[in-house]
């Protein structure tokens, strides 16, 4: 709330449009993220991170060519890197080859002189679009190694490995994540559908019941809709209760907080430590 209050107090606070859009990314709002980050950039197009995050949100809104504009906008606002762009191809053009390959020459010039993850984080992107995991997770494995402590590079990590087929791996990452931040919801969703994938259901349920009690408590977080869903398919398909399905259907938190095997019978995950 003190992050809408912020914009709604100054709405000319690009910093403020841009905590907001982070603020909502990490809710699961992507829709609010995007409007919020294109606010910021719309305000002053220099903050760069703004348009990484943007690029993301279109990312998981399928929304490439948007995705790529953003990209883009980090080029163009980015004076070690901007004369890149004047190197666009005028014949057979393919946006997602040119990215890649310029940004390619970007993390090339960030490397002769000292480590700027911004590169690697647009690639990780780019890689992760194509299907190029294995890039991907490279991209932002070299990320990590300067910024160990940041929270949503774990978690972009985590959703490559994810991507990648590797349920295991991926729950690491998110852990790591929730260890650095247990309030980032997206990575808590993310832990929960790792362990649906692993067959830990009661650990899934677990996760989901905490999302939903958050969103209970911030009114204005995480769309809630894909939470109560996945809680829904949890009971009806893989648990076979059609009695804790109704309940999900019909968005009653309270059946969940009484349940016996939340509290009991598992073993608890090193993020609650």
């Amino acid at each position: 709330l003190s992050l809408e209050a912020a914009v709604q107090i100054d709405p000319m606070d690009a910093t403020s449009w841009k905590n907001l859009g982070l603020r909502q990314q990490e809710n699961e709002n992507e829709g609010a993220a995007i409007n919020a980050l294109r606010k910021a950039i719309e305000l002053d197009p220099t903050l760069l991170d703004s348009h990484i995050a943007l690029a993301v949100s279109y990312t998981n809104e399928s929304m490439f060519s948007e995705a790529y504009k953003a990209l883009e906008g980090w080029l163009a606002n980015n004076p070690q890197y901007s004369h890149l762009l004047s190197q666009q191809p005028a014949t057979n053009f393919n946006h997602h080859e040119h990215l890649t390959a310029t940004f390619l020459a970007a993390a090339r010039l960030s490397s002769a002189t000292s480590f700027d993850a911004g590169p690697q984080m647009a690639l990780g992107v780019l890689f992760n679009i194509s299907g190029d995991h294995a890039k991907a997770m490279d991209c932002f494995q070299s990320c990590l190694a300067s910024h160990p402590q940041d929270y949503q590079l774990w978690n972009k990590l985590g959703a490559t490995l994810a991507n990648s087929k590797d349920p295991s791996r991926a729950l690491e990452a998110y852990t790591r994540a929730l260890q650095l931040n247990p309030d980032f919801l997206r990575a808590r969703y993310n832990v929960a559908i790792a362990y649906l994938q692993l067959g830990k259901y009661a650990d899934a349920v677990r996760h989901l019941v905490a999302i939903l009690e958050c969103q209970e408590m911030n009114m204005h977080s995480m769309a809630s809709g894909s939470t109560w869903n996945t809680l829904w398919m949890v009971m009806d398909r893989y648990l076979n209760r059609p009695d804790l399905a109704k309940a999900a259907d019909e968005k009653n938190l309270n059946v969940f907080r009484n349940l016996d095997f939340l509290s009991t019978g598992y073993e608890e995950g090193p993020y609650y430590a």
